[in-house]
C-alpha cells in the first residue's frame, strides 16, 4: 500500500502512464512469489527501488554514479546531497564537508544497482544490513525533497508493520 500511496501522491489524477502500471505489477508479482518473509530493511529496499524507478518515470532521475556538480565519476569519498538527488565528490564539497554526510562505497554501489535492477533482483541482493539502512535513509531523504500531494510515509508504515 505504501507504493500505491506514493504513486497517488506523485502523479496527477487522470494521467495514464503504462510504465507505472507495469512497475506496480512487477512489484506485486515479485512479492507474491517470495519464498521467505521480508525483513524490515529488505521491505524498505523494495520501497526504495520502487520510488527510484517511479521518480525516473516522472523525470526526476537520481545521480549515484556522477557528482551532481562536476559530473565526474563518483569513485572517491562520496557525500550525500539528497536535496539535489545524488551525491558529490570530495573535491566539489571541500568547503561544506563538515555539514555533509559521508556515504559508504558499498551503499553507493547498492544505490546504483537499485536504479537498474529488476524487482526480482532486489529479493536476492545481499549486503550488510547497514548498507540497506543507509540506502533506504538516503532514498527517504530524496523523497522529502520531491513535491508531493501529502506526506510520504512509506518507510514509517513498513517499519510499523514489520517491527
Amino acid at each position: 500500500s505504501s507504493c500505491l500511496s506514493l504513486v497517488d501522491m506523485l502523479t496527477r489524477p487522470g494521467v495514464e502512464d503504462e510504465r507505472i502500471f507495469t512497475h506496480i505489477e512487477e512489484m506485486f508479482r515479485t512479492l507474491m512469489y517470495l519464498r521467505e518473509p521480508l525483513s524490515m530493511e529488505r521491505a524498505q529496499l523494495f520501497y526504495s527501488w520502487f520510488a527510484l524507478r517511479l521518480l525516473s518515470f516522472l523525470g526526476n532521475v537520481a545521480s549515484f554514479s556522477a557528482c551532481v556538480f562536476c559530473r565526474e565519476d563518483l569513485t572517491e569519498t562520496l557525500f550525500a546531497l539528497p536535496e539535489m538527488g545524488g551525491g558529490a565528490c570530495e573535491r566539489c564539497t571541500e568547503a561544506e564537508q563538515k555539514y555533509l554526510s559521508s556515504i559508504s562505497s558499498i551503499t553507493w554501489k547498492l544505490l546504483r544497482m537499485l536504479q537498474g535492477a529488476s524487482c526480482e533482483d532486489i529479493a536476492y541482493v545481499s549486503a550488510q544490513k547497514i548498507a540497506f539502512k543507509e540506502a533506504n535513509s538516503f532514498i527517504s531523504s530524496i523523497l522529502e525533497h520531491v513535491p508531493a500531494d501529502g506526506e510520504l510515509h512509506g518507510y514509517r508504515t513498513i517499519s510499523s508493520i514489520l517491527a
